[in-house]
């Protein structure tokens, strides 16, 4: 996550750093957890569905220690349902939907940050993920 995270801000002209003393905003993953369970069988009893989740919390905060956007939380699930037969398919396709659900919270933490930096007089020119 904060391997896509960093490229997502790069993308966005943002330069993030490793060292929290230079940078000026500050991006604290605090929770990053991925889940799959079952949710469908078939006659043998073999997972032939799952529901795969990702949740993140953050919060963001300026070097100072002012808090710009409180602990925040993203939550994506999708359903991956294949037939008994078909692992290999599955598991390129759960491989599939979770980066895609990583992407998104990824797009959308960028996206809150833009907003915030609109609203503070110095935009953030280096942003810190420490996990």
């Amino acid at each position: 996550m904060v391997t896509h995270l960093r490229r997502g801000l790069r993308q966005s002209g943002v330069n993030p750093v490793k060292d929290s003393a230079a940078a000026t905003v500050i991006i604290d993953l605090a929770t990053v957890e991925y889940s799959r369970w079952v949710n469908a069988i078939d006659s043998k009893g073999i997972a032939t569905g799952y529901t795969l989740q990702y949740n993140v919390i953050y919060h963001v905060v300026e070097s100072s220690g002012q808090v710009l956007v409180a602990n925040s939380q993203l939550s994506f699930s999708r359903d991956l349902t294949y037939q008994s037969t078909q692992l290999l398919q599955k598991k390129e396709q759960e491989k599939a939907l979770k980066a895609s659900m990583r992407d998104e919270i990824v797009g959308r933490i960028i996206r809150r940050l833009s907003s915030v930096a609109l609203n503070i007089q110095s935009p953030a020119v280096g942003l810190v993920v420490p996990v």
